[in-house]
C-alpha cells in the first residue's frame, strides 16, 4: 500500500472520529444557564415554592403514567412547542428521566417566551417516592 492511500484512509478515520466527537458533545445536557440546577438545587427550589412552582414533566405519557410527581403537567418534549401557550404563569421546573428532554423543553419555553423569569430545568435524575414526592439527585 502506498504511503498516500494510508494517509488519505488515516485522514477519512480521522474525519470519521471527530465528527462523533462533536455530535457526543452536543448530546450532553451539561449546558449551564440560568435556569440549569442540580439535584440539591432542584430539591431547594421544590421546598422552597411549595405547591407554587408548576412542574412540566416532558416525557412520554407512558414513562409519566408509571411514576411521577404529585400534581406534575405532562407534556411531553416532542409537543411542547404547541402547546406552550398552555403553560400556567409562575415558577417552573421542567423534569425528565436524565435532563436531555428537560434541556430541550427549558429552550423551546425560553424562546417562546422569552419574558418568563422563574424557569428552570433538572440536569439530573429524580427518584419518584410512592407518595408523589421526589428526590432529586445530580446527573454525572
Amino acid at each position: 500500500m502506498k504511503t498516500h492511500d494510508i494517509l488519505k484512509r488515516f485522514a477519512v478515520a480521522l474525519s470519521i472520529a471527530l465528527v462523533c466527537l462533536s455530535m457526543t458533545a452536543c448530546i450532553k445536557t451539561d449546558h449551564h444557564h440560568k435556569g440549569t440546577l442540580d439535584g440539591p438545587q432542584a430539591n431547594n427550589l421544590i421546598a422552597k415554592w411549595g405547591k407554587q412552582l408548576h412542574i412540566l414533566d416532558v416525557r412520554t405519557p407512558e414513562e409519566y403514567a408509571q411514576c411521577h410527581l404529585k400534581g406534575a403537567i405532562n407534556i411531553p418534549v416532542e409537543t411542547l412547542s404547541e402547546k406552550v401557550s398552555s403553560l400556567p404563569d409562575g415558577p417552573i421546573l421542567i423534569v425528565c428521566r436524565r435532563g436531555v428532554r428537560a434541556h430541550k423543553a427549558y429552550h423551546i419555553i425560553l424562546e417562546a417566551q422569552p419574558q418568563r423569569k422563574e424557569l428552570y430545568y433538572l440536569n439530573g435524575i429524580p427518584t419518584y417516592n410512592e407518595d408523589g414526592s421526589c428526590n432529586c439527585m445530580t446527573f454525572k
